[in-house]
């Protein structure tokens, strides 16, 4: 559920560092896609990202 302060927070990205609210909202972590190895990298990447590319 969002609350007050993540309104406040994405408004203040919107006005203040002329952020286009997609790139706000789309909230994709890659973090779990790190990797030392970039084949493996880019494969991990993929495969989280096909299933949102409808909504892109």
């Amino acid at each position: 559920m969002i609350n007050i302060r993540e309104v406040a927070e994405t408004n203040k990205m919107i006005e203040q560092e002329n952020l286009d609210v997609r790139t706000i909202t789309l909230g994709i972590g890659l973090l779990d896609c790190i990797d030392s190895d970039l084949e493996t990298l880019n494969e991990k990447y993929t495969t989280k990202l096909r299933p949102r590319q409808e909504i892109l």
